[in-house]
């Protein structure tokens, strides 16, 4: 399965909601963080995204 970002579109909003209200429980803190560069693929989203891309090659024999 190949990997893309991309920001957060208006029409995820539903899917976001979902996500969220499914996974933690109403009444708890939590906190949304992102993985923005200063730079595009110089950040610590890119690093993780490309160690997700290797795990995955390695898995499936790839890597």
């Amino acid at each position: 399965m190949p990997l893309s970002t991309r920001p957060l579109a208006a029409d995820d909003l539903a899917w976001l909601t979902d996500l969220f209200t499914s996974r933690y429980r109403p009444g708890t803190d939590w906190e949304l963080v992102t993985l923005d560069a200063v730079r595009e693929g110089a950040g610590v989203g890119t690093a993780l995204v490309d160690a997700v891309a290797v795990a995955q090659a390695v898995d499936s024999g790839g890597g």
